[in-house]
Formats: C-alpha cells, sequence, structure tokens
C-alpha cells in the first residue's frame, strides 16, 4: 500500500524561504521529495498556505515529477496525509510527524541541553540580564567567550566575542547561555585539520551518516548558511568514541518519530557536544555517494514510521 507523505515547509514560492535559495536548498529538497517517491510514497508538498483540516487532511497541495521551478509545481488539491515530514513549523499533534514536536524543547532548547548533557558541554551559565551576562564572564577562563539564545539555528543568534570586550556587549533579548569557547582547532586525527564541528545524524536512533563543516577563513562560525564548507561522511567514518556518545545521548531522548542531528567539536578534553538540531538539512545527489546514502536511509525511515 502506498505511504501517504506531507513534505511541509514555511513557504512554497520562489522569492521567499526554501525555493528562493538555489544555492543550498532549491535542489535537495526536491531531490529528496523524488527519493521518497521513488520509494513507493504519494509525496505532496505542503505548506501554512494550504489549510491544515485536521486528521492529516491539508485542504491543498502541490506535485512534481522531476526538478522544475516552483511556478511549475503542479496543484494537485486536497491530500489526506500518513506522516507529516516537518521541515516547517507544522504543530498539529493528531498525526505521525518527522520529528515528533514533543521532542521539540529538547532539541532546540540550548538551555535544556545543557541541563541534560552537561558532562558533554563547556562550562555554561544561564543569565537574565546583561549584568549577569558580564558577572558570568568573570568565570570564564577562555580567551574567548560565546554567549547563545536558548534557542535559535544556523548560527545567527551565537556570538563569540573576545573575553576582554564583554564590557562592550549589549542585547535585548534574555535569557542568553554564557558559555566557555571550545577549542576545535587540533581537527580530527585522520579525517579534518583545523578548527571543525561534527553533525553525527540521526533517524529514530540508528546513525545514518556525519559532515564535518569548517569556518571560512578569518571566522568561526562553520555553519554553511555563514559561508562554512561541508564533507560528508558514512557512518562507519565517526570517530567510535563519539560513536557511543551519542548512542548514549540518544537512548535518553524519548523513543519519538526523529530525524535530528547532534553537533560536537574535538577539544584538548575530548568530544564536546555544541548543540542538538531538530531539522538538520539535506543533501543533493551531486554532494557524492555518502550523500545519496544518508538520504535514502532518511526517506526509508519516514515511510516506514508512517506504517
Amino acid at each position: 500500500m502506498n505511504k501517504n507523505i506531507a513534505f511541509y515547509i514555511r513557504k512554497i514560492s520562489a522569492d521567499e524561504g526554501i525555493f528562493a535559495s538555489r544555492e543550498l536548498y532549491f535542489i535537495s529538497y526536491q531531490q529528496f521529495y523524488l527519493a521518497m517517491q521513488r520509494l513507493g510514497a504519494d509525496v505532496r508538498f505542503v505548506s501554512p498556505d494550504d489549510e491544515y483540516m485536521g486528521n492529516g487532511t491539508f485542504a491543498s497541495s502541490c506535485v512534481i515529477n522531476g526538478i522544475t521551478e516552483v511556478a511549475d509545481f503542479t496543484d494537485a488539491g486536497e491530500f489526506t496525509a500518513d506522516i507529516v515530514f516537518n521541515k516547517g513549523n507544522f504543530e498539529a499533534t493528531d498525526i505521525k510527524v518527522v520529528t515528533d514536536q514533543r521532542l521539540q524543547i529538547l532539541l532546540t532548547n540550548k538551555a535544556e541541553m545543557y541541563r541534560l548533557f552537561p558532562q558533554f558541554q563547556p562550562l555554561t551559565l544561564s543569565c537574565s540580564s546583561i549584568e549577569e551576562v558580564r558577572a558570568a564572564a568573570q568565570q570564564i577562563k577562555t580567551n574567548k567567550i560565546v554567549i547563545k539564545e536558548f534557542i535559535g539555528s544556523g548560527g545567527k543568534e551565537v556570538h563569540i566575542i573576545d573575553h576582554d570586550t564583554i564590557g562592550e556587549f549589549e542585547s535585548d533579548v534574555f535569557p542568553l547561555l554564557v558559555q566557555e569557547f571550545l577549542d576545535t582547532s587540533g581537527g580530527i586525527p585522520g579525517l579534518v585539520s583545523g578548527v571543525h564541528d561534527m553533525r553525527v545524524l540521526i533517524t529514530g536512533g540508528e546513525i545514518v551518516g556525519a559532515t564535518i563543516r569548517q569556518p571560512a577563513e578569518g571566522r568561526l562560525h562553520s555553519n554553511v548558511s555563514q559561508g562554512g564548507t561541508e564533507m560528508i561522511f558514512p557512518a562507519d567514518s565517526i570517530p567510535s568514541a563519539l560513536t557511543e556518545i551519542v548512542k548514549y545521548i540518544d537512548a535518553l531522548i524519548p523513543d519519538y518519530p526523529r530525524y535530528y542531528s547532534a553537533d560536537f567539536g574535538l577539544t584538548q578534553n575530548g568530544w564536546k557536544l555544541f548543540e542538538l538540531n531538530d531539522k538538520p538539512g539535506l543533501f543533493r545527489e551531486s554532494d557524492g555517494e555518502s550523500a545519496r546514502d544518508i538520504m535514502e536511509k532518511v526517506a526509508t525511515y519516514i515511510l516506514g514510521v508512517s506504517s
């Protein structure tokens, strides 16, 4: 029996949202749609503009049969899904969702991550005012300080500043986390040299692959959206010590449908967790065999969840 998959994104538009970013997302999202279709699913793109009527039913949807311009997406009318692959902000709870909304706080709130997994993270202090931020900085011994909002992605809410400039830091957003800066400049033996983070990708408890991201020259943020570069690796390339940490963390996460990532760096004090992410990116087929294998595993997992 065919599985009906609603591929939920924030906006179906050529001018804004996912499909407006041709370099990062335009191809990868459509190729992932087609990968689920090849596995036998009836897939539809849906967004907040397609009214959700409850019980898995959307008032409208659209389809593709190959990589195409958004203007050529085909209106497919009302659609009842077995599962929602949530790459937007879908909030209903009357249908299976990957990643399940009950995991959202755990996978997006950095304060909650620190509460649960402090042994894998740098010294972290929660601050509710600029005075508390400056006081917390006095407890940080690294030359640089990391200041984060509780919730954020893409590195946009992460500030990395020199310790001696803390008096100049200002913010209208609180609470904030103040952390030690993690030095990953030693690289990962056998895999990469220099500053990095390693993003491990997990579906329902299975590690399916990883990426190593490195910042652009002169920068410290490794996010691809901020100019970082990315290399993709199969699961068996992940160092065994990191694999064991990821398995430990995943065992503490409630067993709901999930595709998420855990971002780490290798420091002089071992592997340290930067953050978890409930909506890791998708890859293009041109990114290589490992990318294609990861995306096939994720697509297979989503179809399996809908059983």
